[in-house]
């Protein structure tokens, strides 16, 4: 049975009830001013206390029920002579969950449609049961997803909300349309709009038979003359790479190429034109692993808020680049080095406060010891050189000591009570500035000496934290408004002295692992699942 345990707990009858759906209280203490009809929605409730395995939560079931009860046992879906126009609004909204990427057989939609037809009130009372609670199951999984997202992977740090089970069958009551309610639990965002109807496109292509393999082989460069390049010619119009028109011949020529290129572009490879190994593997992704793909991310946005604001700072980690965005629309972007498989970057939201030019490093502990500790054992003044001072301890009135007055054999790594400090300088491993938004998991936007990482496609590198290729144009966009030039901050940076900024207004920092997305001109992009969190995802939907 799913967790729903993240959940926050008609039409005259109902209308007082609207006023506090989270504790609606019986409107009718009697039973006996009920219908023949009421009464037996009644009965069909008081029986479902002794439910089988559900996918709802205790606090989705009891909801339900507090919701029949204050509104005097009053139907939705179905009276005395059949299912009712909300009730076939209802099965047409499930029989397309589907196109959210949600399993055919979820909410017992094959069970509901065989008894849409019954005229016999005591099945028609249990129908009304089982169709309010599959759109309470629809309404969650809809807006927060299907899954708790911390329930997948421990570097996951979401916690979604969905509208209770008395609000959802509340508003399913008194809302003029049914079907525009349930538009309005979707996602607000056009980027899971352009999903939606990618998704509906790349089915139709698996339903036409998906798209061909190209034979493996020797690397395929520009010019060359091989009968693979046929069948991807095929490919590549297939998935619109491509255009018409093209699709016969064995010359590697200028539109094979460009349509090669184009591919690789949104899918994260080098754009070198080659048809390589990791172009290859791409290439021969099948279209129905694809759609799985794109299934995944839609459940990733439903963990996300509708509204991200205006501004904010946004980390995809798959794609391993940071956007900017200003007055609604990318402001500025950059590729970013984030963290190595076993240090991997976790997911989570919160607000940058301030900048700090020319920072100090204080070198964490874990990596104090297992990769300086060794090199202070063989060599006291080893750390010397990378300008890395030895302090006696964390608190603000820490002193700097000699390392040759500490005999570090006996230092273990269990009991290091020293921090490990490097000054400000151009060798400092968080380079000139950092951007600080204070959490739990000591993670930070930063610069970095090592500017050569950022050439790689791949950039799976840091302890944890995320690395900025142009941190001085970020932290210009950021000051903007609170007057600082871009030669205001190379010569604070100049100076060589620490400074911190604060910002006057705060900007949400949304650190998130998308592997699949519709960019604003509506192309499809596909990452690697660098950090294996796609197959932990899967397979956490399937129990």
């Amino acid at each position: 049975m799913k967790s729903r345990l993240k959940i926050l707990g008609m039409s005259c009858l109902i209308a007082a009830a609207a006023v506090n759906a989270t504790s609606i209280q019986p409107a009718f203490s009697q039973t006996t001013s009920l219908s023949s009809y009421q009464l037996a929605v009644k009965a069909a409730i008081d029986l479902s206390g002794a439910l089988a395995e559900d996918e709802l939560s205790e606090a989705q079931l009891s909801g339900i029920e507090r919701f029949y009860a204050s509104s005097a046992y009053t139907p939705i879906w179905t009276d005395n002579l059949g299912v009712n126009f909300r009730g076939r609004q209802l099965e047409a909204i499930l029989s397309r969950s589907y196109r959210h990427g949600f399993p055919t057989g979820n909410y017992s939609l094959a069970a509901l449609q065989l008894r849409l037809d019954s005229r016999d009130p005591a099945e028609l009372a249990r129908l009304e049961l089982d169709m309010s609670r599959a759109f309470v199951a629809y309404a969650h999984d809809l807006a927060a997803g299907r899954i708790d997202p911390e329930t997948v992977n421990r570097s996951i740090y979401l916690d979604p909300r969905a509208p209770t089970a008395t609000r959802v069958l509340l508003n399913a009551a008194t809302k003029s349309s049914i079907v525009a309610y349930a538009r309005e639990l979707e996602p607000d965002t056009p980027r899971y709009r352009r999903m939606m109807v990618a998704l509906d496109q790349y089915r139709h292509q698996s339903a036409n038979g998906g798209w061909i393999q190209v034979p493996r082989g020797k690397v395929i460069k520009p010019g060359d003359d091989d009968p693979r390049v046929s069948a991807l010619r095929i490919r590549l119009t297939a998935s619109g790479d491509m255009p018409p028109g093209h699709h016969i011949g064995t010359v590697y020529d200028s539109f094979v190429e460009a349509g090669v290129k184009k591919f690789q572009a949104r899918h994260g490879l080098a754009e070198d034109g080659i048809l390589g190994p990791n172009t290859m593997k791409e290439i021969n992704v099948p279209v129905i692993d694809r759609i799985a793909q794109m299934e995944l991310n839609l459940e990733r946005r439903r963990w996300l808020k509708d509204n991200l604001g205006d501004r904010f700072v946004f980390v995809n980690l798959a794609d391993q680049h940071l956007t900017l965005i200003e007055n609604g629309k990318p402001a500025w972007t950059s590729p970013v080095v984030i963290g190595k498989p076993y240090h991997a970057t976790p997911v989570f939201t919160e607000k940058m406060e301030y900048l700090v030019m020319n920072p100090n490093w204080n070198i964490p502990k874990s990596i104090a010891t297992k990769e300086m500790l060794p090199k202070l054992r063989r060599n006291p003044g080893a750390l010397a050189r990378q300008n890395i001072s030895v302090r006696t301890g964390w608190s603000s009135n820490s002193k700097t000591i000699d390392p040759y007055s500490v005999n570090w054999r006996y230092v273990s790594s269990s009991d290091f009570p020293f921090r490990l400090q490097q000054g400000p300088g151009s060798n400092n491993a968080l380079g000139r500035v950092k951007f600080m938004f204070p959490n739990r998991h000591n993670i930070y936007i930063h610069d970095t000496p090592a500017k050569n990482l950022f050439s790689r496609t791949s950039r799976t590198f840091s302890h944890g934290c995320v690395r900025v290729q142009n941190p001085l144009e970020l932290a210009r966009h950021l000051l903007d408004e609170q007057g600082w030039s871009r030669s205001e901050i190379d010569s604070q940076i100049a100076s060589g002295k620490r400074r911190v900024v604060s910002l006057k207004r705060p900007w949400p920092v949304y650190v998130t692992y998308l592997t699949a997305w519709v960019d604003a001109d509506n192309v499809v992009q596909f990452r690697r699942d660098v950090y294996g969190r796609d197959k932990k995802l899967k397979a956490a939907l399937r129990q």
